[in-house]
C-alpha cells in the first residue's frame, strides 16, 4: 500500500463525513463494481436458484448467507482504486473462489442449512418457513453477521489478520467509530428493505388499470401458498428483486465502511502526517538533485576548459622564437587566470547547493519542533514548561479562569438554580488544583473517568472526594440527573482543594 498514490484526500474526518466519502467512492466507481458483480456474484448466485428451483427461497436464504463473502468481492476494486490501482478482470475473478475457500465453514453450513430448510419445506411449507426464519436468527445473531461487518472486513481482508491478532486490531480501531459502523449497517438494512418493496411497487404503478394483478395480491400468495400452487414466475421475480436490492446496498455499505477503516486509521496513525512528510521528501529530494546536477555540471565544464588551455599551449603552432614565447606567456597567463574564474564558478555552485541542503534540514527540524503534539506530545512545548493545561473536554480550567473563591461562587449558583454550572466550576476548580499542584498528570483529550483512573493507585487524600465530585458531575452533564441533597452537602462541607493553587 504506497499512501503517495492515493486518489482521495487523507485527512482526519468525522465518522459520517468518511461514510459520505465511502458513498461518494463506490459511485465514483460504479462501472468497476458492476463488472466485478457479473463476472463473479450474479453467475454463482444463478446456480444457487437453479439447485434450489423447487424451493426458491431457500436458494434466496444462501444468497442472503453469502452476503459477507459478496462484500469481499465489492471491496476489492474499492481498495484498489483508491489506492491509485485498476484491477484486471482476471485479479477480480480470483477473489471470490479465494474467499471461499478461506471461509469455507461459512460456505459449508449456509449449504447445510438450505439443504435441510429445502426438505423440511417440501414436506411441510410452515414448517419450512419456521426452520427459515430460526436459521436467519441464528446467522444474525451467533455466527453470520457482526453489526459492524463493513468496517471490520478490511482488517481480516486486506490486513488478513485472524484470531488474537485480529480481535486486537478491531478493538482499537473501533474505539472511534463504532457507533457511525452500527448506524451505518441499521442505515444500509432499511435501505435494502426499502429498494426490494420498491419494486414491486414500481411494477404496480406499470400495470395498466383493470388488471386483477396487485402488489398486495402477490405478498398474500406468498404467505398463504402451499406446496405447488405457489408460482415459480412469482419466486423467480422475488429472487431478482433480492439480488438487485442485495447488489446496490452492498456495495455502498462496503464502501462506506472502508472509509471509516480508512479514516480510523488515519486519526490513529497519523497517515496525514506520513504523506505530508513523504510529499516534502519528494519535494527536497528534486531540489537536491538539482543541485548537484548543477554542481557537477559547473566541475565538469571548469575541467574541460581547463584541459584545452592545456592542449592549446601544448601544440607545435606555439613552437615558435623565444621573445614571440615570451610576449605569448603574458596571453597564457591571461587564459590561465579566465580558466580559473571557471573554476570559480564551480565552487560558487558547491556552496550554493550545501547552503541550500542546510536550509532544508533546518527548516525539517522547526517543523519537528513545533509541532511535536502531533507526533503524540499532547501539549504544546510552552504548556510543557508550565506544567498544565489550559482546557479538559472543551471546560477552561487554567487558573485564570476561576473564581478566587470556588466554593463561595459554587454554591451561589447552586442557590440561584445553575446546579450544573455549580458543579462544573467544583469539577474545573478540583482539576485545576491537581494540575497546578503537580498531583497529576492530565492531557487535553481525557475524558472524566480517564481522569479518574490517573489517580487512582497515587494514594493521594483527595482521591474519595474527587471520585464522588466525578460521579455527580457525571450524572448531571449527561443523565441530567441532580445529585442528592447528601451529596451536595459531602461536597460543600469537604472540599478538600487550597485556593492559593490559583496564584500559581
Amino acid at each position: 500500500m504506497e499512501l503517495e498514490k492515493v486518489t482521495a484526500e487523507i485527512r482526519p474526518r468525522s465518522d459520517w463525513e468518511a461514510v459520505d466519502l465511502g458513498v461518494s467512492l463506490s459511485r465514483s466507481h460504479l462501472g468497476t463494481l458492476w463488472r466485478a458483480w457479473l463476472v463473479t456474484v450474479l453467475p454463482l448466485s444463478l446456480l444457487i436458484l437453479l439447485l434450489f428451483f423447487k424451493t426458491m427461497g431457500w436458494g434466496i436464504f444462501l444468497i442472503w448467507w453469502l452476503k459477507p463473502i459478496w462484500d469481499r468481492v465489492a471491496l476489492f476494486p474499492l481498495s484498489r482504486n483508491l489506492f491509485g490501482e485498476e484491477p484486471d478482470t482476471k485479479a477480480t475473478i480470483k477473489v471470490l473462489p479465494q474467499q471461499l475457500r478461506e471461509n469455507w465453514v461459512l460456505v459449508i453450513l449456509g449449504i447445510g442449512f438450505a439443504i435441510f430448510g429445502h426438505l423440511v419445506h417440501r414436506e411441510n411449507v410452515d414448517g419450512g418457513l419456521i426452520v427459515l426464519f430460526w436459521l436467519c436468527l441464528l446467522g444474525v445473531l451467533f455466527y453470520r453477521s457482526s453489526i459492524y461487518r463493513a468496517f471490520v472486513l478490511p482488517v481480516r481482508f486486506l490486513e488478513g489478520l485472524k484470531g488474537g491478532r485480529y480481535r486486537a486490531r478491531v478493538s482499537l480501531l473501533s474505539r472511534r467509530s463504532s457507533g457511525a459502523a452500527l448506524g451505518l449497517t441499521v442505515t444500509c438494512v432499511l435501505m435494502e428493505i426499502g429498494l426490494f418493496l420498491s419494486q414491486f411497487f414500481f411494477l404496480q404503478f406499470m400495470v395498466p388499470e383493470g388488471t386483477d394483478w396487485s402488489f398486495w395480491q402477490v405478498m398474500k400468495n406468498f404467505f398463504q401458498s402451499e406446496g405447488d400452487a405457489f408460482p415459480f414466475w412469482l419466486m423467480a421475480l422475488i429472487a431478482a428483486a433480492y439480488f438487485v436490492s442485495m447488489s446496490l446496498t452492498s456495495w455502498f455499505y462496503t464502501g462506506g465502511g472502508f472509509a471509516l477503516y480508512v479514516n480510523s486509521r488515519t486519526w490513529s496513525e497519523g497517515w496525514d502526517i506520513e504523506l505530508a512528510f513523504k510529499r516534502l521528501g519528494q519535494r527536497i529530494g528534486l531540489v537536491v538533485f538539482a543541485m548537484s546536477l548543477f554542481f557537477v555540471v559547473s566541475e565538469v565544464h571548469a575541467e574541460t576548459s581547463q584541459e584545452r588551455v592545456e592542449e592549446v599551449l601544448a601544440s607545435d603552432d606555439f613552437e615558435v622564437q623565444k621573445g614571440i614565447r615570451r610576449d605569448y606567456q603574458e596571453d597564457s597567463d591571461s587564459i590561465m587566470r579566465l580558466s580559473g574564474g571557471l573554476g570559480f564558478i564551480g565552487a560558487l555552485g558547491n556552496l550554493l547547493f550545501w547552503g541550500v541542503a542546510i536550509a532544508i534540514v533546518g527548516g525539517i527540524i522547526w517543523i519537528i519542533v513545533h509541532n511535536a503534539q502531533a507526533f503524540g506530545g499532547g501539549m504544546s512545548p510552552s504548556e510543557k514548561e508550565k506544567g498544565q493545561i489550559k482546557t479538559l473536554a472543551g471546560m477552561p480550567i487554567s487558573p485564570e479562569s476561576l473564581p478566587d473563591d470556588i466554593l463561595a461562587t459554587a454554591k451561589k449558583f447552586w442557590a440561584e438554580g445553575r446546579k450544573k454550572d455549580a458543579l462544573g466550576l467544583l469539577y474545573r476548580g478540583a482539576i485545576s488544583s491537581m494540575v497546578s499542584r503537580d498531583l497529576v498528570e492530565i492531557e487535553e483529550s481525557d475524558t472524566e473517568s480517564e481522569c479518574l483512573r490517573r489517580l487512582n493507585g497515587k494514594d493521594l487524600p483527595e482521591y474519595p472526594y474527587f471520585t464522588t465530585l466525578t460521579n455527580a458531575w457525571v450524572s448531571m452533564a449527561y443523565a441530567k440527573e441532580d445529585p442528592d441533597e447528601g451529596t451536595m452537602g459531602q461536597l460543600w462541607e469537604e472540599w478538600p482543594f487550597p485556593a492559593e493553587g490559583r496564584s500559581r
